[in-house]
């Protein structure tokens, strides 16, 4: 969309906030979408957070500066880089203050329900039924 705008002129300051808002959503989305992969995947989650605390920070910044909201998901993520000192915007500002950020449920269960399918490894074990058959049970 973004792209499309900018083909025709169009500044991307003045589509105004529901524009905005679809924007921080996708980014959240791919936030989101890549932290839980990496977790079910057997991740660190401190780990994963670290690597992903320039993409938060992006999504969180940007939210201030435009008034939109983020995801509720996100919120222990973004309070525990808070509390680290580790979430800063895009020109390298510290944010201190979770009341500062919008979060936003719907969003949060949007984020969710777009989430590519992780693959977990399955073990089949045999039912107790079956196990019992084969000891001679």
């Amino acid at each position: 969309m973004k792209a499309k705008a900018e083909e025709f002129g169009i500044s991307v300051d003045g589509l105004g906030p529901k524009f905005r808002q679809q924007g921080i959503d996708a980014e959240a989305a791919k936030i989101v979408n890549a932290f839980t992969l990496l977790e079910k995947a057997g991740g660190d989650v401190g780990g994963i957070l670290v690597g992903l605390k320039d993409e938060i920070g992006k999504v969180v910044g940007d939210s201030i500066k435009f008034g939109t909201t983020v995801p509720k998901n996100m919120q222990p993520w973004i309070a525990e880089l808070i509390r680290t000192g580790q979430l800063v915007d895009e020109n390298g500002v510290a944010i201190t203050d979770l009341s500062q950020i919008k979060f936003d449920m719907t969003t949060a269960i949007a984020a969710y329900a777009t989430a590519e399918t992780i693959p977990v490894p399955v073990v089949l074990a045999p039912s107790s039924d079956q196990a019992s058959s084969r000891s001679g049970a």
